[in-house]
């Protein structure tokens, strides 16, 4: 409550709180971004040159003399089909764009607030503080955080429904082989 006898530096102690826990949610979203865009990248990357030579080996092997290694060519596309799967489950493509779209979407809102923010506060720099505008600030801080929580939040759910997805899907694929052991542990009758 004492903070509040100088109300100018107590709202501005309240929009440096509430811009830097935005500015440290995009950081981290884009140091996010960065391991998952690396792994992405690098998975598809092998999984395309796997591809292309478990294509091309049954060519080889027909131009070249001596005992057949077309086997080799099933191997690099189960290799290649693994590394697409291991992308999917571990969700570092699907997670890669969603981090850049938060990290973007928390950008583009922390620049509204400040613009915002600017906006009130040349108004009430040509005269002294008056309460409707002190409460028009709060208003813009409250809204501010409130988008900011609710994009977290979304964002969250969505790795959530993704990993549970990846989770049933792997489970269905387990459980259809003939004797196989479902994921939760306990043997079908």
């Amino acid at each position: 409550m004492e903070q509040w006898h100088d109300t100018e530096a107590a709202l501005t102690q309240l929009y440096r709180y509430a811009e830097g826990r935005a500015i440290e949610a995009t950081d981290w979203y884009l140091q996010d971004k960065r391991g998952k865009r690396i792994w992405s990248r690098g998975l598809r990357l092998l999984a395309i040159l796997l591809v292309t030579a478990g294509g091309l080996q049954p060519l080889l092997d027909a131009a070249a003399p001596g005992p057949s290694r077309t086997a080799w060519g099933y191997v690099l596309l189960a290799l290649a089909a693994a590394c697409v799967g291991f992308d999917r489950f571990f969700g570092l493509s699907s997670g890669w764009m969603r981090s850049m779209t938060t990290a973007q979407a928390l950008e583009r809102r922390l620049e509204q607030l400040q613009y915002d923010w600017a906006a009130e506060c040349a108004r009430s720099a040509s005269r002294t503080v008056d309460p409707k505008q002190v409460q028009n600030r709060l208003a813009l801080l409250r809204v501010f955080s409130d988008d900011v929580a609710a994009l977290l939040q979304q964002e969250t759910a969505s790795w959530v429904l993704e990993f549970q997805s990846n989770l049933l899907r792997l489970e269905r694929t387990n459980t259809t082989r003939p004797g196989s052991v479902p994921l939760h542990g306990t043997a079908e009758p």
